[in-house]
């Protein structure tokens, strides 16, 4: 088991693609998190990299950052490219 100071590296990235896509939007956590029906402990675990969305769950995340799913998923694997 994983712990905080364990944190692969892919899930960092992710979280830092999502906060950087989500301040770009102009979204606080909680103003998010209530766009998607959401916890906003569930973004900040999110972005701290503690937890991932499901691949299912980024186009409703990419429509409510209007952005096209493929520009968020392509920021996402950027990040991961560039963690390792």
């Amino acid at each position: 088991m994983q712990t905080i100071t364990e944190i692969h590296p892919s899930l960092v990235a992710i979280g830092e693609a999502l906060r950087e896509a989500r301040e770009r939007a102009g979204f606080t956590q909680t103003s998010l998190a209530d766009e998607l029906e959401r916890k906003q402990a569930t973004i900040s675990q999110w972005e701290a990299g503690k937890r991932c969305p499901a691949l299912r769950d980024l186009p409703q995340i990419a429509a409510a950052l209007k952005i096209p799913p493929w520009s968020l998923a392509k920021k996402i694997f950027e990040k991961i490219r560039n963690s390792g």
